[in-house]
């Protein structure tokens, strides 16, 4: 889902939400066992059963410029250095996957708008962890597991 549902609009569009949206983030890989599930709160939240961590973090939405891929920034704190931890423990190479969702607070299970990404980039200091997010390393991907090209097939090709 990449546009807003029309409740999550009106909601966004009134003078006085007493509700307000909450930013639901979670980063995944094969090794982390469910995930790291994080929301932009003070305080954590229980959702659908799930459990997400509160933490501070701010987005910086991608900039529209010719002959680049599109890349958005997430900055979280890095407040008890347990998602340092987990981004420590990672092999290296090894790619992320990133899930973006808006709830509203008056009705966390309902999705208002998703985006998921990997993260092709991690950066950290003693204050944050910053995540560059974008699909550049699967548009760089072959597409295809075995090309035919004269390495890998000498004899089709003529000399």
């Amino acid at each position: 889902m990449t546009t807003l549902t029309q409740a999550a609009r009106a909601q966004l569009q009134r003078v006085d939400d007493p509700d307000g949206l909450l930013m639901l983030v979670l980063i995944d890989h094969p090794s982390f066992v469910g995930g790291i599930r994080i929301v932009q709160d003070t305080r954590d939240w229980t959702i659908g059963g799930t459990s997400y961590i509160g933490l501070p973090m701010s987005i910086q939405l991608p900039q529209d410029v010719d002959r680049e891929a599109s890349r958005a920034q997430l900055r979280i704190d890095n407040v008890g250095r347990d998602l340092l931890a987990e981004l420590e423990g990672l092999p290296p190479g090894a790619s992320l996957d990133v899930m973006l969702r808006l709830v509203s607070r008056a009705a966390p299970t309902v999705i208002e708008w998703e985006y998921m990404a990997g993260a092709s980039a991690a950066s950290v200091d003693t204050d944050a962890v910053a995540l560059t997010l974008g699909d550049e390393e699967l548009l760089r991907r072959n597409a295809v597991a075995l090309r035919y090209d004269p390495t890998t097939a000498p004899g089709i090709f003529a000399d």
